[in-house]
């Protein structure tokens, strides 16, 4: 394995969008829904985790950021939107919009 601890625990398969529903930061909601949208649209299976309703999956996602070398410094936010593929970081909502344009999303 990467590394032992929290990683251990993190099995992930097929694409995994980290999101949050909670409206109390304004933009991490819009962009949560505009990164489902795009891989909606593109009929991509993805396995949604709504951290405004399961906050313990905070620590897979920071287990998984930090495993890809993703991890924010200390008083940063976690990036939300986040998409994963197995433990490949795919990105941000604006990084699935690259890969929308450049025909790589399908």
């Amino acid at each position: 394995g990467l590394g032992g601890g929290v990683f251990e625990s993190v099995e992930v398969r097929g694409l995994v969008a980290f999101v949050s529903s909670c409206g109390i930061c304004r933009t991490v909601r819009p962009r949560s829904e505009r990164a489902l949208q795009l891989l909606r649209a593109h009929r991509v299976p993805v396995h949604v985790v709504d951290l405004a309703v399961d906050p313990l999956q905070t620590g897979t996602l920071r287990a998984l950021l930090a495993a890809a070398g993703r991890l924010p410094g200390p008083g940063e936010a976690l990036p939300v939107p986040y998409v994963f593929h197995g433990q490949l970081a795919l990105g941000t909502d604006e990084h699935l919009q690259a890969l929308v344009d450049a025909g790589e999303l399908r």
